[in-house]
């Protein structure tokens, strides 16, 4: 629309600043506009239209309470390189036999009560004790996300295999 101005006041015929019904139809056959019955919003369309605000409700509500908490936990911790780095040297992640061997060795170390499971709490004192990385154990919410991560990895039959590592997970 060029001129809304210029549409308006076609718009409004008898010229008191408010389109009546009566106007508007008129208007709209003026200009030809589609009349077809086709388009005609239903009570279906109506109701997913509220089902949509609904949703669309609960996303801002869901990021209003993202976004509170990000405010709350403050910045973002940045983390020194040097500290991955020495954790890629320490960890036998490659698929041979030397790394096999590794996996194992650290895999007993880790596994103090020898259940076959590690928990959480074994891998944080694994950073210290076993890796003997200090800093690592600084980063709670790093090692909380790749423990989620590896404990997920695969399916396990143990009624235990869903809430801690298992020794084919550990790589």
């Amino acid at each position: 629309m060029r001129d809304p101005q210029k549409q308006w006041r076609q718009c409004d015929a008898d010229g008191f600043g408010k389109v009546l019904f009566d106007e508007f139809c008129n208007w709209a056959i003026l200009k030809s506009l589609d009349l077809d019955d086709d388009d005609d919003v239903t009570d279906s369309d109506i109701e997913v239209n509220q089902i949509s605000r609904e949703e669309q409700n609960k996303q801002l509500i869901k990021n209003y309470k993202r976004d509170q908490l990000r405010k709350e936990m403050g910045p973002k911790k940045t983390y020194d390189s040097s500290i991955w780095a020495e954790l890629k040297k320490k960890l036998p992640w490659k698929k041979t036999s030397e790394d096999l061997a590794r996996r194992i060795d650290q895999w007993n170390q880790l596994d103090m009560n020898g259940n076959g499971f590690l928990s959480l709490a074994e891998i944080d004192r694994g950073m210290l004790a076993v890796f003997n990385l200090p800093k690592l154990f600084e980063t709670k919410p790093v090692i909380l996300r790749a423990f989620n991560a590896a404990k997920d990895k695969v399916k396990g039959k143990s009624r235990h295999s869903e809430d801690y590592i298992e020794k084919k997970e550990y790589r």
